[in-house]
């Protein structure tokens, strides 16, 4: 399961620090990641965290995130992640 939120590149840095964060003081679990996509011509995009229920997604970013049980489609790209964690969940990193 994942739960995705669409924002705007201004809001990733602090979402990013903060999942950085969780992450280690979680020490650093296989399946916990963050991961983004752009949509062509728009200035927002879709960030994608794995291991995380929708109350923790909440607490490092508030509001409008949802649940999916797979990330569909290519141009996916890791934020926060070990080595491997794309091909682990079946994410389609890059352009196909």
């Amino acid at each position: 399961m994942f739960v995705t939120k669409d924002m705007e590149l201004a809001e990733w840095p602090v979402l990013q620090e903060r999942f950085a964060e969780l992450q280690l003081s979680l020490g650093a679990p296989e399946n916990l990641a963050l991961f983004h996509r752009n949509h062509a011509g728009y200035a927002v995009s879709t960030i994608a965290a794995a291991g995380v229920d929708l109350d923790q997604a909440n607490a490092l970013s508030p509001g409008g995130w949802s649940t999916v049980d797979l990330l569909g489609g290519d141009g996916w790209a890791v934020l926060v992640g070990k080595a491997g964690v794309d091909k682990r969940l079946r994410v389609q990193i890059g352009r196909a």
